[in-house]
């Protein structure tokens, strides 16, 4: 299996993330980046999984914010994505330029 490695590599992450003592921003970086991953290689219900824990230690990270968006608007939930898209615009102006945001406009103002 092509991704074998990187799942590994993500469960050693995951499993340091719910490891206790380490600070709530650091576990949600580690969740966040995860989710990452896994939204980059399609796994979107892994990637809903990590990204909603992350934002739940962290809810103003707008990064992660925005990647649960996309998650959720890759498994075609389009509600749930346009209320974390703004949620990440709310967080941090930036976020909400470009072609992506574009497009989400598009999708939310529906």
């Amino acid at each position: 299996m092509r991704y074998g490695f990187l799942l590994g590599c993500l469960c050693w992450w995951a499993q340091l993330a719910g490891a206790e003592g380490i600070r709530p921003e650091l576990q949600a970086q580690v969740l966040r980046e995860t989710g990452k991953r896994y939204l980059h290689i399609g796994r979107l219900d892994k990637a809903i999984d990590f990204l909603g824990r992350s934002v739940e230690l962290v809810p103003d990270d707008p990064e992660a914010l925005h990647r649960l968006g996309t998650a959720y608007y890759q498994s075609r939930d389009y509600p749930q994505a346009c209320q974390y898209w703004q949620k990440a615009c709310e967080a941090n102006a930036s976020w909400c330029r470009g072609r992506v945001f574009m497009e989400a406009r598009e999708v939310c103002s529906r």
